[in-house]
């Protein structure tokens, strides 16, 4: 299992990494690399700043997603939410 579990300041700098730098060349062809995944595989979902989500609650959230779809709980870029006005 890979696992790959990051923190971004916006949807807006993750869009960017994810589609429009080196990386999106590599995204591309992941098909060539991974065997197709039968579920979720990637979800957002907002955190305080400073904090660090664990790989348990990444997998907790992919469960979420795949039983409700997209809400403020965690969400996809086909329908994101804006950021919740989190207590620092």
């Amino acid at each position: 299992m890979l696992v790959n579990l990051s923190v971004w300041q916006s949807l807006e700098s993750l869009k960017a990494y994810v589609y429009q730098s080196l990386h999106g060349e590599f995204f591309i062809k992941r098909r060539k690399w991974f065997e197709r995944y039968q579920g979720e595989h990637f979800c957002m979902w907002w955190v305080p700043a400073g904090y660090l989500p664990t790989v348990e609650e990444g997998k907790a959230k992919l469960e979420y997603l795949a039983l409700y779809g997209d809400s403020p709980e965690c969400f996809t870029f086909v329908k994101p939410y804006l950021a919740p006005n989190l207590v620092v």
